[in-house]
Parts: C-alpha cells; structure tokens; sequence
C-alpha cells in the first residue's frame, strides 16, 4: 500500500509543479506599459482629430474581462485628461455589464478560489479525492483527481496561454452630446463607477 500512494503524491507534486510553471507569469495590473515592444499594460496613440487608440496588452494569467475593463477604464481616464466631458466607442467591443456591475477588477482576479482547478468533495459530483492513509506511522496528502468535461482542459489551456489584448478606439468629444447611445460613455460617470474598482499596481 506503501509502494502504490507514494508514486501518486509524487505524480501530484510534479503535476503541481507544471501547472505553477505554466501560470509563472502573473496576470497583469493596471498600468501603462513601460517603454519597449511586447511589454504588458496600456498604450495609447493619437491617429487624427479626436480619435485616439487605446490597448491593453496583457499577460495571459490576465483575465480577458479585466483586460476588457482596463482598457475602457483607460478611454475616460484619457477623456479626463484631455478635459472632454463624454467620449464614443467608434471602435471595438465595450460590454456595458463592466461599468453596471459590483466586481473588482485586479490582477489576481483570474485565479480561482481553488488554484489547481475545480474540486467537488463527493463522488456525486464526479471527482474522486484520495483520503487520508496513515500506513506504518506514516500520513499522506489527500490527492485530488480531476474529471475534466471533454473540450474544457483544451480551452482552459488555450485562455492561459493566449496573451490578453484589447483595442479600443475612442473619439473624444469635447461637448455633452444630446443624447447617449450604446456606444457613447460620460467620462465623469465611467471613473465614478469604474474607478474605485480598478486596482493598480502597487507602488515600488
């Protein structure tokens, strides 16, 4: 009994070991991109007029709707900068639910609460766990055994490995317009509600 559980806590150590190294670049913060090509963060280009370019470039430990979140928060940081009291969306995808909704946006957010994967704690559930042994004085880790649904190991894969890059092009409009539609964002309201859940990378 000995011989068989020590092969399997070691198989489980080096499985820790792969998953930690395949997750060893941390998800990226708030920040502009610090000067050189491929580094992580936002840029943002002036191209004519009013319109700027604005990306977020993140690692691919960053989750995609943070990356989404960062680069709209950046679009009415800009506007604010540039002192325009509303700003239009003529290019990309903004989800509106970021600015309607309660979630903080970090750069830890994209790990779950349990780092290795999703773990039931019944076999009803479809995962099996070891249990503690204590063989000749001697306690073993409990070792979880993950049943994945077929597809969902290779698009867990794909979502860690693919970097995370948002492009938003943003005209900055330098009156309150009439009216607002879908695409068209207040500045003063985006930071209100965005702001206080946007964390930044900590200071050096």
């Amino acid at each position: 009994m000995i011989s068989s559980a020590r092969p399997l806590l070691a198989a489980a150590v080096a499985g820790s070991a792969l998953l930690s190294g395949c997750n060893s670049l941390p998800p990226t913060p708030y920040r502009a991109a610090p000067p050189g090509d491929g580094t992580y963060g936002y840029s943002t280009m002036h191209i004519e007029g009013d319109i700027y370019r604005i990306d977020f470039y993140g690692s691919p430990a960053t989750a995609s709707r943070t990356a989404k979140a960062f680069a709209f928060y950046r679009a009415a940081e800009l506007a604010g900068e540039l002192g325009a009291p509303a700003f239009r969306i003529v290019q990309g995808e903004v989800d509106r639910s970021i600015l309607d909704g309660t979630e903080v946006f970090s750069w830890s957010d994209s790990f779950p609460e349990q780092p290795l994967g999703r773990l039931a704690a019944s076999r009803e559930s479809g995962t099996n766990v070891a249990t503690l042994q204590k063989v000749a004085g001697t306690t073993y880790i409990p070792v979880p055994i993950y049943i994945t649904p077929p597809g969902q190991a290779q698009r867990d894969y794909n979502e860690k490995r693919v970097s995370k890059l948002t492009i938003l092009r943003a005209q900055m409009l330098r009156e309150l317009p009439a009216s607002l539609d879908d695409s068209t964002f207040l500045t003063r309201e985006v930071l209100n509600k965005l702001g206080p859940r946007i964390v930044r990378a900590k200071s050096a």
